[in-house]
């Protein structure tokens, strides 16, 4: 039965619940007394089984007592296969010693992991010896050289050189582990190592090297590589249409950016001891070591810092190098330092090719708030900051800093964020309205539960209706039955929890650090309310920022082509459109500049320069579909806004 049939015989929506909630249980309890009847059913005709064949064997049915010491007398491990087996399979790796690093070897050099057979009492110099016939054969010889050339060792599953008089079986007994991992160390001899390509990495404690990156609490500040990009073959425009797979390939943007992280470094004995860590690329255990050793000896400026100070840049301006992967952690770990709010910084993506003059900056800060409200917010048309247990106090301080750096320099300012939310962070609480709550707790919330919500306040909901509403309140944690007279006062109290209580651990944070600032440029809250109009973006405000001078019906047809598929865009695609062209989703230049170009056939695609703006506009559409189809392609793929051209 449905609710409301329900309803006819159990008046009360509790009662209802309740009922609801017995018949659950039972039925999980009759689940349950099924289960175990069947179980001992299964039990009993085990034990028929096993009479029948005492009675086969010795002539005569024992009674319950014989029957009960037999089972005590059975074999616990019989069918248990490794009970049984006087062997145990392992895993087995092997590591080379370069400068006291050891270091896997690859599949292809020789090495790579292997799952071999051993006997139970083997103990490390079996393993050893299993080891030298698996990696160099009966015959001694492999691609690692020759087996007289080097010293053996073994390590344990926890990288340590573990006892000799440990056999393998009794450390499965005293781990508990289902497969052991063991790792053969090779120690060649100065005069018999093998030719390894070797690259050397500045620490930071280098004498030699400007340390400017910021501390980031005892992790490791080498997040932000700062290894030079390769060039790119395809340089015929910035964030153009799909010319190359590869180009565009999110997987390969991804590869790339692990081909510039840091690699560690295997059983360093001490920091102390070397000050330059030397890593044998050609036999790391790591898909991108190639690529990693290119990007690496063709780059002389390879100190593992945040920012570089290029000898061309103006004095006091630094260049932060990130990796568009992972750009909301970087930025965050980058703006922990307080000072970089009165810094000049540039900005350049890792493997892109982009110049910094204001649009890569836009994209940056653009990015940075698209990846927060889709991972820390909650709320829909609005959204507000989750707390998580990942970022803590100097985390949320970076994120305002952030907040008032793009505002300040670049107008940035993130229109998604509730206006709620805004306000705390500029003026406090206190300054919150009663109206403006309410409004932005509406637009929090689906438009589905808004609708609800609207209706409950104008009393037209249906019964039906009226249950989603109890629900609505319920999942709010709201325990009070809503009536006319109360509804208003319970989702005021409703929105006062979820958009300034839930998140005053983060906005407190956030406040001070950026609230200074932001009184800089707002001065009350209509200021702020004024900034949100201007900034939202709508098919006449950008139709306004095109600055175009067409001296051709072509050129024309172009225009009108391209201002008639903006007037089609919906919010969310307005918005892509506006970061594709200018790096940011919000209106934050005053105009947009278009020429146009003659490209035809495969060769014809819009080109934006973010940093002029600029678009290039072909001007050989022979219909408006074309350029819709164009447009949609490009935009559908989120590689469209990677910066290939300098």
């Amino acid at each position: 039965m449905n609710d409301r049939e329900l309803s006819k015989f159990i008046p009360l929506y509790g009662d209802r619940i309740a009922l609801r909630s017995f018949l659950q249980k039972e039925e999980a309890n009759k689940r349950r007394r099924s289960k175990v009847t069947l179980v001992t059913s299964l039990r009993q005709k085990l034990k028929e089984m096993r009479r029948s064949k005492t009675k086969n064997t010795e002539g005569s049915i024992t009674d319950g007592s014989d029957d009960h010491e037999e089972h005590d007398d059975r074999n616990p491990f019989k069918g248990n296969q490794n009970a049984t087996k006087n062997t145990r399979k392992v895993k087995l790796g092997i590591k080379v010693n370069v400068d006291n690093c050891f270091v896997s070897v690859r599949t292809k050099k020789g090495g790579g992991p292997r799952d071999i057979q051993t006997p139970k009492t083997a103990k490390k110099k079996d393993l050893i010896e299993q080891g030298k016939m698996v990696y160099f054969g009966s015959t001694g010889h492999s691609k690692l050289g020759d087996v007289k050339d080097y010293d053996f060792d073994m390590q344990n599953y926890e990288e340590e050189i573990f006892d000799d008089k440990k056999t393998v079986g009794e450390l499965y007994e005293e781990t508990g582990f289902s497969k052991l991992t063991f790792y053969l160390l090779l120690t060649p001899s100065a005069e018999s190592l093998p030719e390894i390509t070797l690259c050397k990495r500045k620490r930071p404690n280098d004498t030699d090297s400007q340390d400017l990156s910021f501390p980031s609490d005892g992790q490791d500040s080498h997040v932000l590589d700062s290894l030079s990009e390769q060039k790119k073959e395809n340089e015929t425009g910035n964030k153009p249409g799909p010319s190359s797979d590869k180009d565009f390939d999110g997987f390969d943007l991804l590869s790339e950016a692990m081909a510039t992280a840091d690699l560690p470094c295997v059983g360093l004995n001490s920091e102390e001891q070397a000050n330059d860590a030397y890593f044998p690329l050609d036999f790391l255990d790591f898909p991108m070591a190639d690529r990693i050793a290119g990007n690496i000896e063709n780059n002389h400026r390879n100190e593992d810092h945040a920012f570089d100070e290029s000898e061309n840049a103006p004095v006091g301006e630094k260049t932060v190098r990130i990796h568009r992967v992972n750009l909301l952690n970087e930025m965050i770990v980058i703006f922990k330092e307080p000072s970089i709010v009165s810094e000049t910084i540039k900005f350049q993506f890792i493997n892109e090719s982009g110049s910094d003059l204001n649009g890569v900056s836009r994209d940056v800060y653009s990015s940075f708030w698209i990846e927060f409200f889709r991972r820390a917010s909650e709320g829909e048309e609005t959204r507000v900051p989750a707390i998580n247990s990942h970022w803590q106090s100097e985390e949320w301080k970076a994120i305002g800093r952030i907040l008032a750096k793009g505002f300040l320099d670049h107008k940035i300012f993130p229109i998604q964020l509730s206006p709620v939310t805004a306000t705390v962070l500029a003026f406090g609480e206190d300054a919150v309205n009663p109206e403006s709550l309410f409004q932005s707790f509406l637009l929090y919330l689906s438009k589905t539960d808004r609708d609800l919500l609207e209706g409950a306040l104008k009393q037209k909901l249906t019964e039906e209706e009226n249950d989603e509403l109890l629900e609505l309140l319920d999942r709010f944690g709201c325990t009070v039955l809503p009536n006319k007279d109360n509804i208003k006062s319970l989702i005021d109290q409703i929105a006062h929890k979820e958009l300034i209580q839930k998140a005053k651990y983060c906005t407190d944070n956030m406040a001070l650090a950026c609230r200074e600032e932001l009184l800089t440029r707002i001065s009350s809250v209509d200021n702020l309310m004024t900034i949100y109009k201007d900034l939202e973006p709508t098919p006449r405000k950008v139709i306004k920022l095109l600055d175009a001078s067409p001296k051709s019906s072509s050129e024309t047809s172009a225009l009108r082509f391209l201002q008639q598929y903006i007037r089609g865009q919906n919010s969310i695609m307005l918005r892509k459109l506006l970061r594709f062209l200018t790096g940011s989703e919000i209106l934050t230049v005053s105009k947009i500049e278009v020429i146009f170009t003659q490209l035809e056939g495969f060769s014809r695609r819009p080109v934006a320069h973010t940093c002029g703006p600029v678009l290039e506009l072909p001007s050989t559409y022979s219909s408006y579909p074309e350029l819709r189809n164009e447009f949609e392609n490009i935009l559908s793929d989120d590689s469209c806004f990677v910066m290939n051209i300098v």
